[in-house]
């Protein structure tokens, strides 16, 4: 009975409680890594937000300097 339990989990049936708790652990941890650094790349103080608004704006200028 033990060798059909192993065969199962190790063919993906639901792992026991510690390994459950493990996974779930890691996962979350995973999110907010991930968001923390999405946070950092996109609206940091040198983000690519603030870097494609100051591209914008250049650009903006460039054109409106542009005599017809």
């Amino acid at each position: 009975m033990i060798s059909k339990l192993v065969l199962l989990n190790e063919a993906g049936a639901i792992p026991p409680g510690g390994q459950m708790m493990r996974a779930i652990l890691m996962s979350v941890l995973f999110i907010i890594v991930a968001v923390v650094i999405y946070a950092n790349v996109i609206e940091g103080d040198e983000g690519t937000k603030i870097q494609v608004e100051r591209s914008g704006s250049r650009m903006s200028d460039s054109i409106r300097s542009i005599s017809p």
